[in-house]
């Protein structure tokens, strides 16, 4: 078993290696600022051991009292889509629950997520029709 490491940053994790630029498309999209310089605190991983991981995978392969309360993922549906919609996946509140955003609002997902100040539900709530947060 291949544990998600611990680390000081939300977690980005690369699961589908079948397109490189559309994965280095999606990192720079998420690194970039967002407001007035505010930079989303994330770590991207990228190691083939976790290729075709699914979120509830993923879920299992959390260490015990991970500090983040929730992971990036970088998927196949993320790199096959032309907005390259990331996984978002919920560990603390409803663990295993799921949306889709895209990798531009990482950086405000990421700073609400891990200050409290908004729910993963509110955020997973504000999904359009087809099920992608792409904010107003």
């Amino acid at each position: 078993m291949h544990l998600i490491p611990v680390t000081s940053s939300v977690l980005a994790i690369r699961t589908d290696f079948s397109d490189h630029e559309a994965w280095k498309t999606t990192v720079a999209a998420i690194s970039q600022p967002a407001g007035e310089g505010l930079l989303a605190n994330v770590e991207f991983l990228d190691d083939p051991a976790y290729t075709g991981k699914t979120a509830c995978q993923l879920l299992g392969l959390a260490p015990a009292g991970y500090a983040h309360s929730f992971l990036l993922v970088i998927d196949e549906l993320t790199v096959s889509s032309p907005d390259h919609p990331v996984l978002v996946v919920d560990l603390a509140e409803e663990p295993g629950r799921e949306f889709r955003a895209v990798p531009e609002l990482a950086v405000v997902i990421e700073h609400y997520l891990s200050a409290g100040a908004v729910g993963f539900a509110d955020f997973a709530g504000s999904a359009d029709a087809d099920g992608i947060v792409r904010g107003s």
